[in-house]
C-alpha cells in the first residue's frame, strides 16, 4: 500500500462544493498516491477508468457525510468524506467498509505536471473486412493483427531524439516551441521495412477467411490517437517503448471493446480517437468516436448521444459542447508550421485593459475566448466598409474557440455570397462594398452555424444605457460577444459595468475599426478594447454613438446540448 497522499488544492475545492458522490483520479508517484481530478458521479469506476490515459487511474472515491450509500469503485485505494463545514476526511479503503483514517494529507505545493509530460503517439491501420455477419469477428480479427504487428519489434516508435530524455528535448526545452498540455509531445508508430528505415505505409490487415462470391468488401479506417504521461527525466526510447506503445495497445483494445458492443455507427468508414482537457480538469481524456465519411457538421450530429452519456459520466453540463470533434486536443507534428506572427490573431484583447469609471458597478462579460477581427487583416483592404463584417467574425470566432463548430469564420466574399444564397442580397453584391448590419449578421450565423439570436432595437443611441440590465443578463446567461449595429459603424460588445442603483454603466467596446498590426501594446494604448460611456468618443475619434441613428443589438444565442 501507498505510505502518503498527496492532493491537488484544486481537487480539495471542488470536493468542498461537491454536493453528491464521486470518484478521485490519481496516479502513484516516488512516495505515494498524488490525487490530481475529483469526478462528480455515480458511474462505476471501470466505465471511468477506460477514459483515462496512462498511468492514471480511478485512486478512489469521495461522498458527503452522511450520505447512505458511499459508490465502492472495482479501482481505488482511498475515500473522501466531506462534512457540512467543508472539512474533508481521508480513509484508507478496506476490502469491506472503512479502513484506517489517514490524519496527515498533504496539499501538493507544485504543479503535478512538472515532473510529468504528456506524450502523443500517433499510427494508421486499414481494416477490410466483408459485410454481413462475419464483419464484427473479421473486424476484431483485423484490430488483433494490427495489435501483434505493433507489439512486435517490427515497430518503430520515433521520438525527436530517442536518446536523451524528454525534459532534454528541443521541444520541451525553456525558450523553444513549447509541447505543453495543450500541445503534447508527438511520437509516430511506424511499421518498419528495416530496422533502419520506417515505412511510412500505414498497417493493412485483411481478413483470414474465405470470401463467399459477390460479398461487398469494405475497408474501415482505423487511427490510433493514445495519449499518455511520462516523467521528465524518462529516456526518450524508453518511454516509447513502454508508456506509450502499451498506450496504443490498449487503445486497440477498447476499439475492439466498442465494436463487439456494436457501438459503431452505421456505414462508419474510420473509428478516431479524440483527447479533451474539459474546463476544470487537470488531466486529458480520451474518447474513441465513430465516424462516419461525411461532413464534419454531420458527424458532430451522429455523435450526440454518445456526448451526452460521457457528459454525464464525468459530471460534465448537460448544455455546452465541451467534447466535440471541434473541442479535441490538436495533434502538434513535428515540424508543423507555426502562423507567421503578422498573420496570427490576438486573442482576448480586453485582458488587461484598465478599468470602467463606474464606481460601485457589477461587471458582467464574455465568457470564453474570441479572436479579435479588424480592419486590413489578411492583406485585404475594407476600411471604410468591413466593421461589420469583421465583427461577425469576431462573433462566429467564439462559437470556434467554444466548440461549437470546427468551421472558421467566413472572408468577406463568404459572406456576401450567403446572403445573395439566402435571397437577402442580389446577385450584384458579390464583390461589392456594402454595408451590412445586424440583421444580416443573424442571418449569416443562423444559417451557418445554427445559431439563432436575439435583437434589440434602439431609436437612438443614446438609449443604449437602458438596455443595461438586458445586456447584462445575456452575458451572464448566454456569455456570447453582442454586435451593436447602425448608422455607418458597427462595433463588438464584450461587456457592460453596471451599478443597478444608480444606473450608471460603461460598455466593453472591442472596436473592428483598427488597422495596425497584430500588437497588443498598441491596441490598448489606442483604447481599440475599452470599457466607454455614452457620450465617449471612438478610438478613432468622432462621437461613439449617436443620438440621431438607429442601432441593432444582436445577441447570439448559446446553443443548448452537447
Amino acid at each position: 500500500m501507498a505510505s502518503s497522499l498527496t492532493v491537488l488544492p484544486e481537487v480539495e475545492n471542488v470536493l468542498r462544493s461537491a454536493k453528491g458522490p464521486g470518484l478521485l483520479v490519481g496516479l502513484e508517484g516516488d512516495h505515494g498516491i498524488i490525487v490530481i481530478g475529483a469526478i462528480a458521479t455515480k458511474h462505476a469506476a471501470g466505465d471511468v477508468q477506460e477514459l483515462l490515459p496512462i498511468p492514471l487511474a480511478v485512486a478512489g472515491s469521495f461522498d458527503r457525510a452522511g450520505a447512505a450509500k458511499t459508490p465502492s469503485p472495482t479501482l481505488g485505494l482511498v475515500a473522501a468524506e466531506i462534512d457540512d463545514k467543508g472539512s474533508i476526511t481521508w480513509r484508507w479503503l478496506a476490502t469491506a467498509g472503512r479502513g484506517d483514517l489517514l490524519p496527515h494529507v498533504q496539499t501538493a505545493a507544485s504543479d503535478w505536471r512538472e515532473e510529468w509530460v504528456a506524450v502523443r503517439a500517433t499510427a494508421s491501420a486499414s481494416l477490410t473486412y466483408v459485410r454481413g455477419q462475419e464483419a464484427s469477428k473479421a473486424t476484431l480479427a483485423a484490430l488483433g493483427g494490427v495489435g501483434s504487428q505493433l507489439a512486435s519489434a517490427e515497430t518503430l516508435y520515433l521520438t525527436p531524439d530517442a536518446s536523451q530524455s524528454l525534459a532534454d528535448m528541443p521541444s520541451l526545452r525553456e525558450g523553444a516551441p513549447q509541447a505543453s498540455w495543450d500541445s503534447p509531445l508527438h511520437v509516430m508508430a511506424y511499421p518498419c521495412l528495416t530496422s533502419e528505415r520506417p515505412a511510412l505505409a500505414p498497417v493493412v490487415i485483411t481478413p483470414q477467411h474465405k470470401v463467399k462470391p459477390g460479398a461487398e468488401i469494405h475497408t474501415a479506417r482505423l487511427h490510433l490517437d493514445a495519449l499518455c504521461y511520462v516523467r521528465r527525466d524518462t529516456p526518450g526510447a524508453l518511454a516509447a517503448y513502454n508508456a506509450v506503445r502499451q498506450s496504443i495497445l490498449e487503445q486497440i483494445a477498447g476499439v475492439s471493446l466498442l465494436l463487439s458492443r456494436g457501438e459503431q455507427a452505421a456505414g462508419a468508414a474510420t473509428i478516431q480517437a479524440y483527447h479533451f482537457l474539459p474546463p476544470g480538469f487537470q488531466h486529458h481524456v480520451s474518447l474513441l468516436y465513430p465516424l462516419a465519411a461525411s461532413a464534419r457538421k454531420a458527424e458532430e450530429a451522429a455523435l450526440a448521444e454518445r456526448r451526452a452519456a460521457i457528459h454525464a459520466m464525468l459530471g460534465l453540463p448537460s448544455d455546452r459542447p465541451l467534447l466535440r470533434i471541434a473541442r479535441a486536443v490538436p495533434i502538434e507534428a513535428p515540424g508543423a508550421m507555426l502562423p507567421a506572427p503578422s498573420t496570427r490573431r490576438l486573442a482576448d484583447v480586453h485582458v488587461g485593459i484598465a478599468p470602467s469609471r463606474v464606481k460601485g458597478g457589477t461587471q458582467h462579460l464574455v465568457q470564453g475566448s474570441y479572436l479579435y477581427y479588424h480592419y486590413m487583416q489578411d492583406r485585404f483592404n475594407d476600411s471604410g466598409w468591413g466593421c461589420a463584417y469583421r465583427s461577425l467574425q469576431t462573433l462566429w470566432s467564439w462559437f470556434l474557440e467554444a466548440g461549437y463548430t470546427s468551421t472558421p469564420p467566413p472572408d468577406h466574399a463568404a459572406i456576401q455570397t450567403m446572403l445573395v444564397m439566402l435571397g437577402d442580397k442580389e446577385p450584384s453584391f458579390r464583390g461589392s462594398k456594402q454595408w451590412i448590419g445586424a440583421v444580416e449578421l443573424g442571418f449569416v450565423l443562423d444559417e451557418g452555424l445554427g445559431v439563432q439570436c436575439k435583437v434589440l432595437p434602439l431609436a437612438s443611441g443614446a438609449d443604449l444605457p437602458d438596455k443595461a440590465a438586458e445586456l447584462a443578463h445575456h452575458f451572464d446567461m448566454q456569455g456570447t460577444p453582442v454586435m451593436v449595429g447602425g448608422g455607418v459603424l458597427a462595433y463588438t460588445l464584450l461587456g457592460v459595468d453596471w451599478n443597478e442603483s444608480t444606473g450608471e454603466v460603461a460598455f466593453l467596446i472591442l472596436d473592428p475599426h483598427y488597422t495596425g498590426g497584430e500588437d497588443l501594446k498598441k491596441v490598448h494604448a489606442g483604447q481599440w478594447v475599452a470599457w466607454k460611456q455614452y457620450g465617449d468618443k471612438a478610438a478613432a475619434g468622432g462621437k461613439l454613438l449617436h443620438a440621431d441613428a438607429f442601432y441593432n443589438i444582436l445577441c447570439p444565442q448559446r446553443p443548448l446540448g452537447v
